[in-house]
């Protein structure tokens, strides 16, 4: 069974207990490694888009429940919400979002005494959206999905471009890829999409970018070490640091065996530690 064939109340309850395991201070990565393999996907999707919303969310359930229910259900409240507040970003229907959601908290014996709570606050969601919206557009950490303290850094630090860095910020960004210069080249590896019908487009001196994003587990030669994901920007860090030794190692086997592990570890997002908290609270 797949992720997109199973109940869609399966995924908001593990879409939620990511959120609020993130809220606990475990890491997204970390939370989604515990859902199971057949829910995994959907949940991730789903996770993914509440936490670039939440600020949003935690501003309009704070607007219709002053005092939060208990975390499980508050998680999923909010994780709704985060799904479901703009029309062009909802992964499904809104009416449908609501009703699974309320299945979600039914179905788990933690949440059920909280079912009524959360289909209350979702129906009046959908009662007064844009009243309840344009509300919480007074909220900066609701409008920009940012925690205040990062928004007020920004404004001091970049006072004439810190909005578009904060829009730039909460789009959605492409699957990136890093050619591992030890197993092939950034040519071969793009001519090697191309045979499995995969549309990409190169990036800088070592990057891929897909068309579209899909499984780590579809792509040739992922499993060999061909490629890893990494962000565009976070590749520029060893060509500013090394310069000519990243040239020499892309055209050298040699080079590129002594200087690509050092080029990786230069720019994994986990080593440099540039993993950010997406939770708006923190």
């Amino acid at each position: 069974m797949t992720g997109q064939s199973l109940p869609l109340w399966r995924q908001l309850q593990a879409a939620a207990s990511v959120l609020q395991s993130v809220r606990e201070g475990a890491s997204a990565t970390a939370a989604l490694a515990r859902i199971d393999g057949e829910v995994r996907p959907g949940a991730q999707a789903l996770a993914f888009q509440a936490l670039r919303n939440l600020g949003r969310a935690e501003a309009l359930r704070r607007l219709m429940a002053s005092r939060p229910p208990p975390p499980q259900a508050d998680a999923l409240l909010c994780t709704a919400l985060a799904l479901s507040w703009r029309n062009d970003e909802a992964p499904y229907e809104i009416f449908t979002l609501v009703d699974q959601a309320v299945e979600a908290a039914k179905r788990d014996p933690a949440m059920k005494a909280q079912a009524n709570f959360v289909n209350a606050c979702l129906r009046r969601f959908l009662r007064e959206r844009d009243a309840l919206v344009t509300a919480t557009d007074r909220n900066l950490v609701a409008l920009w999905n940012h925690p205040t303290w990062w928004i007020e850094r920004l404004k001091k630090d970049h006072p004439q471009q810190w909005q578009q860095i904060l829009e730039a910020n909460n789009t959605h960004p492409p699957m990136t890829l890093r050619v591992n210069a030890r197993k092939t080249t950034q040519a071969d590896y793009l001519a090697l999409l191309a045979q499995n019908g995969i549309e990409a487009q190169a990036v800088g001196m070592q990057g891929v970018i897909l068309e579209r994003a899909m499984p780590v587990s579809a792509l040739p030669g992922f499993a060999d070490g061909a490629v890893s994901v990494q962000d565009a920007a976070a590749q520029l860090a060893a060509p500013l640091l090394l310069g000519d030794l990243v040239s020499a190692a892309l055209t050298n086997p040699v080079t590129a065996a002594l200087t690509d592990p050092v080029i990786a570890a230069l720019t994994d997002p986990v080593i440099a530690g540039s993993t950010r908290n997406p939770s708006p609270s923190q």
